[in-house]
């Protein structure tokens, strides 16, 4: 089991999907535990089916099978520019931390919404964390540097 996790995560960081989907129960430390199952086109409902949908760039797929835009998905979304570099990426978070952003300001001061402020809160924290995630992978050291001076941490 040991060498289809380093298998599978080697296939995953070097963004070869046919490898990635070879052993598509492996996902990240350790097996699922239960039988996968597969949508229409293939793509695995559990684990993995996030990285599989980003590296098929079906980014509305990759959000459902994650839960929403949450740590999994934009984890996964950070990993995506680190070993394809695609530009487009960078865009997609930077409008996605926006939309997350003005999501929060819309409840920043409504102080009755204590549990739906905070999930927004968290969230804008998770992507603009994995933004960051994004740049140090890549070695981006002078974009880690804006983001750290110009964010809201």
């Amino acid at each position: 089991m040991e060498q289809d996790v380093r298998y599978t995560r080697n296939a995953w960081w070097g963004g070869r999907l046919a490898d990635f989907a070879h052993y598509p129960e492996v996902t990240g430390d350790h097996r699922d535990e239960v039988v996968p199952e597969y949508d229409e086109k293939g793509l695995m409902l559990t684990g993995s089916g996030v990285r599989q949908a980003l590296l098929q760039g079906d980014y509305a797929l990759a959000e459902q099978l994650a839960g929403g835009r949450n740590e999994t998905y934009w984890r996964a979304l950070a990993e995506k520019y680190a070993f394809t570099g695609n530009t487009e990426i960078l865009a997609r978070f930077e409008l996605e931390i926006e939309e997350e952003a003005q999501a929060y300001a819309g409840l920043e001061s409504n102080y009755s919404m204590w549990d739906t402020r905070q999930q927004a809160s968290e969230r804008l924290g998770f992507a603009e964390f994995n933004l960051l995630r994004a740049h140090l992978l890549s070695g981006e050291w002078s974009a880690v540097t804006e983001i750290l001076d110009n964010r809201r941490w």
